[in-house]
């Protein structure tokens, strides 16, 4: 009985690490990518691209901005884009009945290269 506590235990805590990002993205998907570039400027771009979707990830504020950089990677590249465009990186805070709830987000756009 002991061990299938701290199992549920351990579940519960992987379930909730896991649950602290949340992505959504509207656009085009591709075949997926095993790089992509990372650009905070559209100066930065030497190659022609067109925007294939535009992307938010977003955290609770003990997420760090790398766990959300790292998602927004993964993500990318499931959807088959070669270069992500950051466009702007912030802090959220709303209520939630008597709670304040303050969330990370991060906005990109996910580029396709022209071939």
């Amino acid at each position: 009985m002991r061990k299938l506590c701290k199992s549920l235990k351990l579940l519960s805590f992987l379930l909730i690490l896991t649950s602290c990002t949340h992505f959504n993205y509207i656009g085009d998907s591709y075949s997926p990518t095993k790089d992509v570039m990372i650009y905070f400027s559209e100066k930065e771009i030497k190659s022609e691209y067109r925007i294939m979707g535009h992307a938010v990830v977003a955290g609770e504020i003990n997420v760090s901005v790398d766990d959300l950089k790292q998602r927004l990677i993964k993500e990318a590249k499931e959807n088959g884009a070669d270069a992500i465009l950051i466009k702007d990186i912030y802090r959220d805070a709303e209520f939630d009945g008597d709670d304040i709830v303050v969330e990370k987000q991060i906005k990109a756009s996910f580029l396709k290269f022209d071939s």
